[in-house]
């Protein structure tokens, strides 16, 4: 072969490299074998407001190619094959909006502007309840405590403060001496985050949410419930730290239809108080009464080494409880 022939040859060989990388048309929808500069580009709108959705997700139905939405509700796509196809906008609150057979040119932007009608989400019904019936402690996934009158009965505390003093979990705060308030907390949380009930109904006060227990005498409770652990779910924000839940003493179900309890201790103080529980018709009635006082006067050394007696130091309150039923 001469040297002429040979180039003819290698020029017809080239030309058909060329015809072949590029190719036909790829069939409409179906992505090609090439790459070019088409792009689609457009806006996309509240319809009611004609305000710029931002985030909306532009797609190429079928196909891996799509955008997102810029702060101007502007996307691009770019780089498509040619051919026909869906183009569908999705977006959270507004309906679907889509257009087809969108064709797809050599060379050749197509602009495509969208309007998306708002769309109320509607929800299925989200029912949380709760129930204070009464149930296994070993269903309870909560630490519950119950503490029954037997042993309130073998305590020598004066009231429900000094009572839970000697419970597990539990701090009490004395806010003064002997007669001084006493607040509680349950495993290190605040003591206006302790919700007290009696017989399921909240005594905490709405101004500062702390019970002082030293007034709650425990002659009238048949037992203590005690809910270590937050219980806002079924009793409120109050209960972030527990609940202590106080039943009282009901005269159907008490062998003792009175009782009488006197005191006397260092520093004059002295304590009287005492329960009925009568019947009336189909009336129930717990009533009780309790009175502490003391002069509060205790001898001490002074500066001098001279003995000195404190004086005005004494306190005195009485309480009295009735509940019908």
């Amino acid at each position: 072969m001469s040297r002429l022939q040979r180039a003819l040859f290698s020029l017809v060989f080239l030309s058909l490299i060329g015809f072949g990388s590029k190719g036909f048309p790829a069939p409409p929808g179906e992505k090609g074998d090439f790459q070019n500069s088409v792009k689609i580009t457009g806006q996309v709108l509240d319809a009611e407001t004609g305000d710029p959705l931002i985030g909306a997700n532009v797609l190429v139905a079928g196909t891996s190619y799509g955008a997102a939405t810029d702060l101007q509700g502007r996307y691009e796509i770019a780089n498509l094959p040619v051919g026909t196809y869906t183009i569908r906008v999705v977006m959270m609150g507004y309906t679907t909006a889509q257009k087809s057979g969108v064709r797809i040119f050599e060379d050749h932007s197509v602009s495509l502007d969208f309007r998306l009608q708002p769309k109320i989400i509607r929800l299925g019904s989200l029912l949380v309840w709760g129930t204070r019936e009464s149930s296994s402690l070993w269903e309870n996934p909560a630490a519950l405590e119950i503490i029954s009158r037997k042993q309130i009965e073998a305590s020598t505390a004066q009231n429900l403060g000094d009572f839970l003093k000697s419970q597990p979990g539990l701090f009490v705060y004395d806010t003064g001496g002997k007669g001084g308030g006493k607040t509680v907390s349950i495993r290190g949380s605040h003591t206006n985050q302790v919700l007290v009930l009696i017989d399921g109904v909240k005594i905490n006060p709405a101004q500062n949410n702390l019970v002082d227990l030293s007034g709650i005498s425990l002659d009238w409770i048949d037992h203590i419930e005690i809910l270590k652990s937050g219980g806002s779910t079924l009793f409120g924000s109050d209960a972030i730290g527990g609940v202590i839940n106080i039943v009282t003493r009901k005269s159907a179900s008490s062998k003792q239809r009175a009782t009488l309890t006197l005191g006397e201790g260092s520093f004059g103080s002295r304590e009287l108080g005492g329960s009925l529980f009568p019947e009336w018709g189909p009336f129930r009635m717990n009533i009780s009464y309790q009175r502490r006082m003391s002069n509060g006067n205790f001898p001490y050394v002074d500066s001098f080494g001279r003995d000195a007696i404190r004086r005005n130091n004494g306190f005195w309150d009485q309480n009295v409880f009735v509940q019908i039923a």
